[in-house]
């Protein structure tokens, strides 16, 4: 299969090119940057603003791609309306080239779980919310117009609806990066809400999400990606201090006022992803934490 990847530098293209190469595909890789990509067979690396996607067209045909997988999202971490109304751009442009000057036959789009704005506990894939920031806006009207443009072509559609995602190469401010060097420095984290709540995912089961994807028919559609429970920040918390240091002094010093107990977040409703695509995610949150260590351990010995 000849697979066009979008932000292969980024945080979950990173893993993604890391994973296919074993697999017996051809690639035209795309980001803005121009870091080095792993080497892959059969591989091609394109330095492309989709701004300018038009500037890129040609090669884009030439390569022919039977599936794409977008990823690319310029600005992060910071989801202001410039960026937002840019990537919403960006895509639509990448989108149409992809739609109405190729033969591909498939599209996989990473979507996040802000698209459910305000919404508290579970959530099913075919809920409508209203837009709570610029990202989640964005990326609901991206779907939209993908579904549009895609609905009346043989182009399947599949939209990963992805949730909180950790592990090795995620922002260095992000949750459970903060509390490595919090407890790693045998240091209190601060924490203002402890007791909300999110559905944490590890990197590693993402990317199998993807390739079942891509190895397989799966019908056009939304589905999320996710544990399919709530973790308070919490339990997070005492799960990290204890992979580093054998207790969780630290993070029992951080349990707030019985009251505070009862704040809430979101989850994946998994049943749909479950049963079409016939994945669950491998990684317990511990499990996950462990695997990330190992790897953060693993860098640090190579560079002494």
């Amino acid at each position: 299969m000849r697979i066009l990847l979008t932000g292969a530098n980024g945080f979950l293209g990173t893993h993604l090119t890391n994973a296919l190469k074993s697999a017996r595909h051809e690639f035209l890789l795309l980001d803005y940057t121009n870091m080095a990509v792993p080497n892959l067979p059969m591989a091609k690396f394109l330095q492309c603003d989709l701004s300018e996607i038009a500037n890129f067209g040609e090669e884009i045909r030439k390569f022919h791609p039977q599936a794409v997988v977008h990823l690319a999202w310029q600005g992060i971490p910071d989801f202001s309306p410039n960026f937002s109304i840019l990537n919403l751009l960006n895509s639509i442009q990448f989108l149409d080239l992809i739609v109405r000057e190729t033969n591909c036959s498939k599209i996989i789009i990473s979507g996040s779980c802000v698209e459910y704005g305000a919404k508290q506990g579970a959530c099913t894939e075919d809920e409508c919310s209203v837009s709570t920031s610029y990202l989640g806006w964005a990326k609901k009207a991206i779907y939209d117009y993908a579904r549009v443009l895609c609905e009346k072509t043989p182009v399947d559609l599949i939209w990963f609806r992805i949730f909180y995602v950790y592990g090795p190469g995620q922002r260095a401010n992000s949750l459970i990066p903060t509390l490595v060097r919090a407890f790693s420095s045998n240091v209190q984290p601060m924490i203002t809400n402890p007791f909300n709540s999110n559905d944490f995912i590890f990197v590693d089961d993402v990317i199998e999400a993807f390739f079942v994807a891509l190895e397989n028919q799966i019908p056009t559609g939304v589905y999320n990606l996710g544990s399919g429970a709530p973790t308070s920040v919490y339990e997070v918390c005492r799960i990290v201090e204890e992979i580093i240091t054998g207790r969780t002094k630290l993070s029992d010093m951080i349990r707030p006022r019985s009251d505070a107990i009862g704040q809430s977040g979101l989850w994946a409703c998994m049943d749909r992803t479950e049963s079409t695509l016939q994945w669950t995610p491998r990684f317990s949150l511990k499990e996950g934490i462990t695997a990330y260590m190992k790897t953060l351990n693993s860098i640090i010995e190579k560079n002494k």
